[in-house]
């Protein structure tokens, strides 16, 4: 049996071996970024995500609905390049209900399998 969690309310569903649920995979981008003087995120696009809307000077998270990247980019700052994985953990706890989702950190030059998915 596949059980469904939340952490407000426990278990949500059950569900037999064949049966999974319906996850929304709506695309998501998010921009962290310190260049105001504060790290903060902001949210970019949803939906349709583009290799182009990644800029080299931030990090963003790119969420797609099964898998959440945190991308590096080259000229990042190291406050920013030090809390990716941190925003995409609270991101996930906050903003979703995927708390197994697998989280994989690429930088702007390794991240050819990231660029293959929202391409």
């Amino acid at each position: 049996i596949y059980q469904s969690y939340s952490l407000s309310s426990g278990i949500n569903a059950e569900y037999g071996d064949d049966e999974k649920p319906l996850e929304e995979n709506i695309r998501k981008l998010m921009r962290i970024s310190d260049a105001e003087g504060e790290l903060k995120m902001e949210s970019v696009a949803e939906g349709d995500i583009d290799v182009s809307m990644l800029d080299p000077n931030d990090v963003f998270l790119v969420d797609l609905g099964n898998h959440l990247y945190v991308w590096i980019g080259d000229g990042a700052s190291k406050a920013e390049s030090k809390n990716g994985m941190s925003y995409a953990n609270n991101y996930l706890v906050s903003k979703t209900d995927r708390f197994s989702c697998p989280i994989t950190v690429v930088t702007q030059g390794r991240a050819h399998q990231l660029y293959k998915e929202i391409s």
